[in-house]
């Protein structure tokens, strides 16, 4: 395990390895904070963001920090999480 470590710093070290990717920013600047994807749906999902926007989701939508999912009547959807949690919504939610 410490050979594939003082591996990695030396090509970390010649500039071998892949190029660090720039974290994703939101509009005021800080970085994008992706929690969640829809993996199943069926019916409308809304979301509102922390900025006041509002909108329709699908399946392979992010979810961010700080939003508020909104189910409709008859709507069922499922969010995975990055940690590895799921969370089924029920018709007329929110979450």
């Amino acid at each position: 395990m410490a050979l594939l470590l003082a591996a990695g710093a030396v090509h970390a070290q010649q500039g071998t390895g892949p190029a660090p990717s720039a974290p994703a920013t939101a509009q005021n600047g800080t970085a994008a904070q992706g929690v969640g994807t829809i993996t199943h749906l069926s019916g409308t999902l809304a979301v509102r963001r922390t900025d006041g926007n509002t909108r329709f989701l699908s399946v392979s939508s992010n979810v961010s920090e700080g939003d508020t999912l909104s189910t409709q009547q008859g709507t069922y959807a499922r969010i995975k999480f990055a940690d590895g949690g799921e969370v089924v919504m029920r018709p007329d939610t929110q979450f």
